[in-house]
């Protein structure tokens, strides 16, 4: 198997409205239901919770906050064009709903439309400049159109905003690894970790770094840790049998690519080659 790596992608900031409790039973109203669909959501009960929000849509059909709260879930589900329609009716409704702006950004961007995802960002910071989430989220956009740069003076600005955004951090060390600065990647990835020392994705992108650096052994710490944390973590796996195979484990590195194949990472077809990537 030649040496190849997984680029982990980090998950954007994902904005969630204000949850409140679950309606009592009898309470049939659209807002009740609301109440329930967003309680639900944050349960990761999304399927439960997109049913709640239909039936507050059923009930009014111009309940923007509904209709946005119906497109975060569906963005949780990766149902990209079903968010894009819930964000659009939203903003019909309400085109000054901020989060309705950052949510479509969001589908767009798991869509590959950085331009358009950009767009809705820059709409949602025109009504609000202090709206982290929305920096952090444009950087990462920048960053699938290859424009580095601008992506880490977004994610800075984020930062600056809330200097403890574990996302902001993590899409910080990406942004600088796409900008062959990987000693301040590392350093920002180790941020993320010490606001979330449970953070996986963050364990498995320094390791990633460690391995490029030739710090094969710190590099298996770091995937090692990813696993503990997440053991169905198939790129974790796949990254720790690349970096056995580079010390001339192969057996044990048979052994964590068979794992990873097991979790389902069993298409390479299309991935960055390890060193193209780090030229």
């Amino acid at each position: 198997m030649e040496g190849q790596i997984i680029i982990v992608k980090l998950g954007l900031s994902f904005i969630i409205l204000s949850i409140l409790c679950l309606p009592t039973l009898g309470q049939t109203t659209a807002m009740d239901w609301n109440d329930r669909g967003t309680a639900l959501g944050s349960q990761g009960k999304y399927d439960e919770a997109i049913t709640a929000f239909d039936k507050a849509i059923e009930l009014d059909p111009n309940y923007a906050e509904a209709w946005t709260n119906k497109g975060i879930v569906l963005n949780y589900q990766g149902k990209y064009n079903e968010a894009l329609q819930a964000y659009d009716r939203a903003i019909e409704l309400d085109p000054n709903l901020i989060i309705s702006w950052a949510g479509k950004g969001f589908a767009l961007d798991g869509l590959g439309l950085y331009d358009e995802a950009i767009e809705a960002y820059e709409k949602a910071l025109q009504l609000d400049p202090k709206y982290a989430a929305a920096w952090n989220n444009k950087g990462n956009a920048l960053n699938g159109l290859g424009e580095y740069n601008q992506a880490l003076h977004a994610i800075d600005k984020a930062l600056q905003l809330d200097p403890d955004s574990v996302e902001a951090w993590a899409n910080k060390g990406g942004a600088l690894v796409l900008n062959h600065k990987y000693d301040e990647a590392i350093t920002a990835f180790d941020k993320a970790i010490e606001l979330n020392p449970k953070y996986a994705e963050a364990w498995t992108n320094k390791g990633i770094i460690l391995h490029h650096q030739g710090k094969y052994n710190e590099a298996l710490r770091a995937y090692d840790r990813a696993i503990e944390l997440n053991p169905k973590y198939a790129e974790a796996w796949y990254n720790k049998g690349v970096a056995l195979e580079f010390v001339g484990k192969t057996s044990e590195s048979s052994v964590a690519f068979a794992k990873a194949k097991e979790l389902g990472n069993t298409d390479l077809s299309g991935k960055k080659d390890w060193w193209q990537f780090w030229k």
